[in-house]
């Protein structure tokens, strides 16, 4: 048999492997801080490959959770950087609206559905199968590969990689490749290069009115009516805009408040989501945000309260951070992408926030996407596309062996 047809049917077979894991790990229920059955799962077959495992087990108190991460590191016999892999486990909780059966991992031409599927069991199988070709072909590697399969990304803080960091099971790393879609995210088919993300924040204001009968509002105080002020305030502030990451932007998540029957409301909270760029950060979002509050002619006693940091060193918000187009890790994982598509990949910026910020903006190391494409993330019908998966995972081994 010819070299050639030697090289294609191990393509065909590492193809097939990586499609019957994904399906196993859509087929797992994982919803964050749910996640222990993949994280299992995924050990097992990791151990199964010859990659190395170990277990990173941490509180967090802020939500009462105890989490484990997988991580590793494979030593290459060839000079090289020492660059980590980062990808998530978890999903967001199963949605209304699913016409495919959402854990059945059912595929329909070039499409594998399921929750998870593209946000991001589809990166994450696409790195596992890259790491156990990687562990059998360790004297072709450059530098090295550590890498980390993390719990609790979608739920708030992306508790795993924060205490990943805090805990130092980074090791030596100079650099991160996040197989999170970015492509999808931008709307984008093809090869698509994430070279930096929004950061974000999470505050609640606390309006404490003054109760009175509702037959003579006028005596009282509307917590209600000043958080209807606050939210047109909050609203009309203007974020500002940057080169890369675009415009900061406003959402306001959760109105709750009320008072006894038949009474004037003496209470109220909103809760805030403000996507920032740089320059940005929490104190310049409280100056302006308060001043916005002011001039809004609140009645009412208020309060601003940004959420508690989830470990030493984090605000409990997520910075932004952009990678320069001629970093030698973008240069070289645009080759290796290029090789892989047979196309040159596109540069996008992420306008949402992940486990990158934490990477990329906490621990300040040059953080890149690339991930598998398809559609419907946190939604009905969520779908990753097979084929994309596939060279994903060819991207990869090509960075850490070419």
């Amino acid at each position: 048999m010819d070299p050639e047809s030697v090289r294609r049917g191990a393509i065909l077979m590492a193809d097939s492997e990586l499609r019957n894991l994904l399906r196993d790990l859509v087929r797992i229920e994982s919803p964050y801080f749910q996640e222990r059955a993949a994280t299992e799962y995924a050990a097992a077959w990791l151990e199964q490959c010859g990659v190395p495992v170990e277990r990173h087990r941490f509180y967090a108190a802020a939500a009462d959770f105890h989490g484990e991460n997988l991580c590793g590191v494979i030593e290459g016999a060839r000079p090289g950087p020492r660059i980590h892999l980062n990808g998530h486990l978890d999903t967001v909780r199963l949605c209304r609206g699913w016409t495919r059966p959402p854990y059945g991992g059912e595929i329909d031409g070039d499409r594998l559905y399921g929750v998870g599927a593209l946000d991001m069991k589809g990166g994450a199988a696409a790195m596992m199968t890259a790491l156990a070709a990687l562990c059998a072909r360790r004297a072709e590697l450059r530098g090295a590969v550590g890498y980390s399969l993390v719990c609790g990304e979608e739920g708030p803080y992306g508790l795993g990689t924060t205490f990943l960091i805090a805990d130092g099971r980074l090791g030596r790393a100079e650099g991160v490749i996040s197989c999170e879609p970015a492509g999808a995210f931008a709307g984008l088919a093809g090869p698509v290069l994430g070279l930096g993300a929004r950061g974000g924040l999470s505050y609640t204001l606390r309006i404490v009115g003054r109760a009175a009968h509702a037959a003579a509002p006028e005596t009282g105080l509307s917590a209600i009516d000043d958080a209807a002020r606050a939210v047109t305030a909050i609203n009309a502030a203007a974020p500002r805009c940057d080169a890369c990451l675009g415009r900061g932007s406003t959402c306001v998540v959760r109105i709750a408040g009320g008072g006894d029957a038949c009474s004037v409301p003496d209470r109220a909270e909103v809760e805030v989501f403000r996507h920032i760029v740089r320059g940005e950060s929490r104190e310049t979002v409280r100056r302006e945000t308060e001043a916005a509050l002011r001039g809004a002619g609140l009645r009412c006693g208020w309060e601003l309260a940004f959420r508690a940091p989830p470990a030493p060193g984090f605000d409990g918000g997520f910075p932004p951070y952009v990678v320069a187009e001629d970093d030698p890790l973008v240069r070289r994982l645009a080759r290796s992408a290029a090789a892989a598509w047979g196309a040159a990949p596109r540069l996008t910026c992420m306008t949402s926030i992940g486990d990158f910020n934490l990477l990329g903006g906490v621990a300040g190391l040059p953080t890149v996407l690339l991930g598998p494409g398809g559609a419907r993330f946190h939604g009905p019908d969520e779908y990753v596309l097979l084929s994309d998966a596939e060279r994903c995972r060819e991207a990869l081994i090509r960075f850490f062996t070419d």
